[in-house]
């Protein structure tokens, strides 16, 4: 019975720890895209790529993301 507890306490602690790995890259990310001045900038701090890196903006999705006159961005 106790090796049926210790295997089971293995499992448990095996998938925590995958869990964890996973929630630690995403707050690393999120971090990174906080960081970053530009989003060239977060794209050269990434090591791991899901997709080729491209160096346009990401969409607008409404009229507060329009550029502002004199903005140098």
């Amino acid at each position: 019975m106790e090796i049926v507890f210790a295997v089971i306490n293995v499992v448990v602690i095996g998938f925590l720890v995958l869990q964890l790995r996973e929630q630690d890259k995403a707050i690393k990310d999120l971090t990174n895209r906080l960081v970053a001045r530009n989003h060239s900038e977060y794209l050269s701090t990434r090591t791991e790529y899901e997709r080729p890196p491209n160096d346009d903006p990401p969409k607008r999705l409404s009229w507060y993301d329009d550029p502002v006159e004199g903005d140098d961005e």
